[in-house]
């Protein structure tokens, strides 16, 4: 598979990653400079790649998400090349563009190569954008693999949810004080895209078939022409507590 790069593309492309997500939330003009010096360096790594058939003109994308709590920072390989560092609890990475294809992804502890702390062959099909979130349950870290869907009306917008707690049961996810829009939602599982006029919304997660509020997600404002997952990660009643996480699209 095409993962054969161009050091100095890959290197320059693999820091400006790193950069970029550093300054994800301090600085965002920061943020979308080195992004772009990422994307740049990116593209002619890819553009580098030895092509065996076809299909690795097809491009798809990747991103990863760290929802896996008590679990230290992750390095993310595919097919033995390292494609992020440094990835923090409830942090994500942008999309990484990749050829369709299957691949075997390893999440190491950072700096950590031969700590393995878990390892899967995904199937990526063309022209489809992926999450790759890593879990923690009862100790053992797992990979999930998310379709991910952009696609949303002129001037509308989309909301799904993502449960991502280990200790949590089956939940309903509800408008504040108002009825049900998503009914019992299982870990490792994710809802439809709700189709939403643009507007500011309270959710509440419940005990899945009771009034139990177990979290509020309060003033959500969901903005035109953007596709949202609101994935709820961390522990029912432990710590790290129970949050959400807001991925765009």
């Amino acid at each position: 598979m095409p993962f054969e790069s161009n050091p100095d593309s890959y290197t320059k492309a693999t820091r400006y990653q790193l950069l970029a997500d550093y300054y994800k939330y301090s600085d965002p003009a920061k943020h979308i400079y080195f992004y772009q010096k990422h994307y740049q360096h990116l593209y002619s790594w890819i553009q580098q790649q030895s092509i065996r058939n076809v299909s690795d003109h097809i491009i798809s994308k990747v991103r990863v998400l760290h929802g896996a709590p008590k679990t230290s920072t992750i390095d993310v390989y595919i097919n033995k090349e390292l494609i992020l560092s440094g990835l923090r609890y409830k942090n994500s990475s942008e999309y990484l563009e990749i050829p369709a294809g299957s691949y075997q992804v390893e999440i190491t502890v950072t700096d950590k190569a031969s700590q393995i702390l878990s390892s899967s062959i995904i199937e990526v099909a063309q022209g489809i954008p992926y999450t790759l979130a890593a879990l923690n349950a009862n100790g053992k870290t797992t990979i999930l693999l998310i379709n991910d869907n952009e696609q949303v009306p002129p001037g509308e917008t989309k909301v799904r949810f993502l449960h991502l707690s280990p200790t949590t049961p089956k939940v309903d996810i509800a408008v504040k004080k108002g009825d049900i829009i998503f009914s019992d939602l299982e870990y490792r599982n994710v809802t439809d895209y709700l189709g939403l006029t643009p507007m500011t919304v309270d959710f509440e997660i419940r005990l899945s078939g009771t009034k139990d509020v177990l979290m509020s997600i309060n003033r959500v404002n969901v903005k035109p022409d953007l596709a949202y997952t609101i994935a709820v990660v961390g522990l029912l009643g432990e710590t790290p507590k129970m949050e959400a996480i807001f991925l765009v699209p």
